[in-house]
């Protein structure tokens, strides 16, 4: 699907804030291996750099942050993997 002939309209229309990955270079490089899903091994780096951008983009502004000032690409961020284990949208949240 065409970026420029959907995505931008449907973002242009609503004007609803909207991440496209090849709009980020922390998210373009990621692959999909059936070409619509992240291979599983992914998901925490992909996760990472989603929540980054959101912080960029001021999603989380007069909420607690779960980053707290952190650089989201730190691996070592223990709030933020604390964070993705305790998400009760998590499947393995539910298995501790």
């Amino acid at each position: 699907m065409p970026k420029g002939q959907y995505w931008d309209r449907i973002a242009d229309l609503t004007g609803a804030l909207t991440i496209h990955f090849q709009d980020y270079r922390s998210l373009s490089h990621f692959e999909c291996p059936d070409l619509t899903h992240l291979d599983a091994t992914d998901a925490q780096d992909f996760t990472k750099s989603l929540v980054g951008i959101l912080n960029e983009r001021g999603c989380f502004a007069g909420q607690a942050n779960i980053l707290s000032g952190n650089d989201p690409s730190d691996s070592s961020d223990s709030q933020f993997e604390s964070a993705i284990r305790h998400n009760p949208l998590n499947e393995d949240s539910h298995r501790h």
